[in-house]
């Protein structure tokens, strides 16, 4: 609208707050001392009563000349169960947490009786939020979410070792799915498994190891199956894909295809494209003639309109005897192709599972420490000999004190071959009859009141 001059800005006022409950309604007030007025919806009265949602305004005319006010936006509260937004997962091991947000509602309470709109949740469960009403004295209740948390991994036992002489050591350690690291908080292993062989200690060094507990994520199969791979189908005039959808994180990990007799051998590519057009995964196979399993591991979050496509497009596609949707489980729903659902397009037979999960123990510290005899209190000397042995392997100690001594020889996987406990005091000799055993590389370890020291022997 063109006007001849304009006025300074005027404003609407209202009789009551701009948030109205379904049924009620508030007076929009034009200012005074205006010639006419137009209102937003038409109106050209001084005051407007509005009961719905929107935006109003209003000109004043003195004149020729208009005034044009500020906007005031009305909003009809539309109540309702408020939603739950997750961030984070609602699998996750111990330790760990997931945010649960509350939308669309006032003044919250949880089923954890936490009250703010957002709260962190530690412990499996099933978790919903209720919500006050504005307009009514109702609550109202939203869907619920089940969180899960797996339980860590016990932490390792291993025992710190004391050598009297620079050299590598094999560290032993008992726990599940054992891995090593240089560092407390280090990403990368520097190991894995029940024994960890230092480098050369010269004066100290100290590892972390922890154990782990595996979670398998559960196994799913389905998607359209061919009895027959000549009948019902043949190679595309042009070529296609099916489209699926995904209702929970998976991974696609097989695929059945079959190579016609009239595409010949050679190199196919497998991509998994998103509902955009983008290319997730490729990899490719050389394949001969004939039905074939994929091994694809392809991982896909949840999201619609999915495909596996092969881009060369000579895989044997069903043109008959095709009824989707083809759903594996409650994870993926194969639905329609790209020219309808009369063709199913290229891979068959499926095999998908959801995600493992590994929940470590806290790590354990280890430390390696090159200490002579004389810094074993209990201990005035100690020998072994001779070294290499083939027939027996003595054990001598001179002991100050009464002590709990125990006497260990490991082989190089690091099982225990020898084992002996004693209270000894005074000088002892101790015999392995090693002549049993298979030549190599052991481990002697000898602890007396818990202090560890280690020597290396040979067996011929």
């Amino acid at each position: 609208m063109e006007v001849d001059c304009l006025l300074d800005e005027t404003e609407v006022t209202a009789n009551e707050g701009l948030e109205l409950c379904p049924g009620e309604s508030i007076t929009l007030e034009a200012p005074t001392g205006y010639d006419s007025y137009t209102w937003s919806n038409g109106s050209d009265a001084t005051s407007i009563e509005v009961s719905s949602t929107g935006s109003y305004s209003v000109i004043s005319w003195q004149g020729d000349c208009a005034s044009i006010s500020n906007t005031v936006a009305v909003t009809v509260l539309q109540e309702g169960a408020p939603s739950i937004s997750l961030q984070g997962s609602d699998i996750f091991c111990e330790g760990e947490s997931a945010i649960l947000s509350a939308e669309n509602g006032n003044d919250y309470t949880w089923s954890n009786d936490e009250s703010s709109q957002s709260i962190s949740v530690t412990e499996s469960g099933e978790y919903f939020v209720t919500s006050q009403a504005v307009c009514s004295d109702d609550e109202f209740v939203s869907e619920s979410i089940m969180i899960t948390v797996l339980d860590g991994a016990d932490e390792p036992v291993v025992n710190d070792m004391q050598i009297g002489n620079p050299g590598s050591v094999d560290l032993m350690a008992t726990g599940d799915n054992l891995m090593w690291y240089a560092g407390e908080f280090d990403t990368e292993s520097i190991a894995e498994g029940d024994t960890y062989t230092t480098p050369i200690v010269d004066d100290m060094l100290t590892v972390w190891v922890e154990a782990n507990t595996l979670y398998e994520g559960d196994e799913f199969e389905g998607g359209h199956e061919v009895a027959d791979y000549i009948l019902n189908g043949g190679l595309p005039t042009t070529g296609a894909y099916s489209y699926f959808n995904v209702m929970e994180s998976v991974i696609i990990e097989t695929v059945e295809v079959n190579v016609p007799e009239a595409a010949g051998a050679g190199l196919r590519t497998v991509q998994l494209v998103d509902e955009n057009g983008v290319v997730l995964e490729e990899t490719q196979f050389d394949l001969a003639i004939g039905t074939h399993t994929l091994e694809l591991n392809f991982p896909v979050e949840p999201g619609n309109a999915y495909s596996l496509r092969c881009p060369e497009n000579n895989l044997f596609r069903s043109s008959g005897n095709v009824n989707y949707p083809y759903n594996i489980d409650d994870v993926i729903s194969i639905y329609d192709s790209f020219y309808g659902p009369t063709y199913y397009y290229y891979f068959y037979e499926w095999t998908v599972a959801t995600p493992s999960w590994t929940c470590p123990s806290d790590r354990v510290e280890v430390t390696v420490s090159v200490v002579s005899v004389d810094e074993i209190e209990e201990l005035s000397s100690f020998n072994t000999y001779p070294n290499p042995a083939n027939n027996e392997l003595n054990v001598e100690m001179v002991l100050v004190q009464n002590s709990t001594v125990n006497i260990e020889l490991f082989d190089i996987a690091g099982r225990t071959v020898y084992s002996k406990q004693a209270n000894m005091m005074g000088a002892t000799r101790t015999i392995i009859p090693v002549s049993q055993y298979e030549a190599g590389l052991y481990t002697l370890a000898v602890v007396i009141n818990g202090q560890r020291v280690v020597e290396k022997i040979i067996v011929e």
